[in-house]
């Protein structure tokens, strides 16, 4: 009598769970994974360096902008202004510019995650051109000879 009053519980217990699951409705369906790109980034600082060892570390204080070094923040904004993504520099590399003259280019790099749905200053077109890579640049180039 044990054994059939177990049993008696136990389907009791299927069949609840089995009616439990049987509202007449699909499940909801999950949400799906909004898509994501990892955007790559320069930040080009371009003036006279204290030194011209390339691929060496340098600062763009030495061109006359302090405010932009390793930590430096990085904020992505929809065109609401809304921020959709943030980063900081990291270190400066010195490389040689392509142009005649003294300067150079202190080479900052960030990477960011962005969503696809995001409206950007750089069109999806481009940004996908260029493999999620976007260049920003300051400084004057003495693209002429000057000094």
């Amino acid at each position: 009598m044990r054994r059939l009053s177990r049993v008696m519980v136990l389907a009791v217990v299927v069949l609840a769970v089995s009616v439990a699951g049987c509202t007449g409705k699909a499940p909801a369906p999950k949400p799906a994974v909004p898509q994501v790109h990892r955007l790559n980034g320069n930040y080009t600082v371009h003036g006279i360096f204290r030194h011209r060892n390339y691929g060496q570390p340098c600062t763009a204080a030495d061109a006359g902008y302090a405010d932009i070094h390793a930590g430096t923040p990085v904020v992505l904004r929809d065109k609401s202004g809304a921020m959709v993504g943030s980063a900081t520099l990291g270190d400066g590399t010195l490389r040689r510019q392509p142009l005649r003259g003294r300067d150079d280019d202190c080479l900052f790099r960030f990477s960011v995650t962005v969503p696809d749905r995001a409206e950007y200053k750089f069109s999806q077109a481009d940004l996908e051109r260029s493999h999620w890579t976007a260049n920003l640049t300051i400084g004057a180039y003495t693209a002429f000879g000057g000094d």
